[in-house]
């Protein structure tokens, strides 16, 4: 079943499902939705969490035999896929189909995170299959004429008024990538905790970080 973003992080709080499928060609947004599965999962005594990186060479008897081993600290794990393949191929698509079809409520939690899915993809049977049983967060992307006001939004979400020419200065540093945006509007967070004015051009000129290509690369990591 397709959810909205919105609609996800309303409903993990307060239950988790047994699988989620998370597509996104910004990795932001796949970074905090399994955050937010990894901290509801701790919060209801999940501490056990795998991870999968599946690539075109991945070899998908590693994941049925984890899926089929009982874990010997805990009655319920928080396994993480991250396919970086739209192709699973055969064996791939016989794997997922045995996944979807053999949830357990009570058991463990799957988190599957793709790239962002043509029409080509959703009418695969795999992907059909799997999509079916799981909650489908399907994340929009966030264009260069779209990012001022991403960040304004962003910003109130933490207490924090942006004019629209400050946002533009931060998207324009950032070249679209919001990872180092987002990192800017925690940094100006930090800074102005007890602003109530908007933050003009020259306070977000004044905290700007320097975008370096590491930053470009960057990946916030969740426990």
């Amino acid at each position: 079943m397709q959810i909205k973003p919105e609609q996800f992080y309303q409903g993990v709080r307060q239950q988790l499902a047994p699988l989620y499928l998370l597509t996104a060609d910004q990795p932001l947004f796949l970074q905090e939705a399994r955050s937010a599965i990894s901290q509801a999962a701790k919060s209801q005594g999940i501490d056990e969490r795998i991870r999968f990186d599946v690539d075109g060479r991945f070899d998908w008897q590693n994941l049925s035999d984890q899926r089929a081993n009982l874990s010997l600290f805990a009655s319920r794990r928080l396994i993480d896929i991250r396919m970086n393949t739209l192709k699973p191929g055969r064996k791939g698509a016989t794997a997922l189909s045995a996944i979807a079809q053999g949830l357990d409520p009570q058991g463990d939690v799957l988190v599957f995170s793709l790239p962002r899915v043509d029409t080509k993809t959703q009418k695969s049977a795999w992907f059909k299959k799997l999509s079916e049983p799981a909650l489908w967060v399907r994340f929009n992307s966030v264009g260069a004429a779209e990012l001022p006001g991403w960040l304004q939004r962003r910003a109130a979400d933490v207490g924090l008024s942006l004019t629209g020419p400050a946002a533009e200065l931060i998207a324009t540093q950032v070249e679209g990538n919001l990872v180092a945006a987002a990192q800017e509007v925690e940094k100006l967070a930090l800074i102005h905790q007890h602003r109530d004015a908007p933050l003009d051009v020259d306070d977000v000129a004044l905290s700007l970080i320097h975008i370096s290509e590491p930053t470009r690369q960057a990946e916030i990591s969740y426990a």
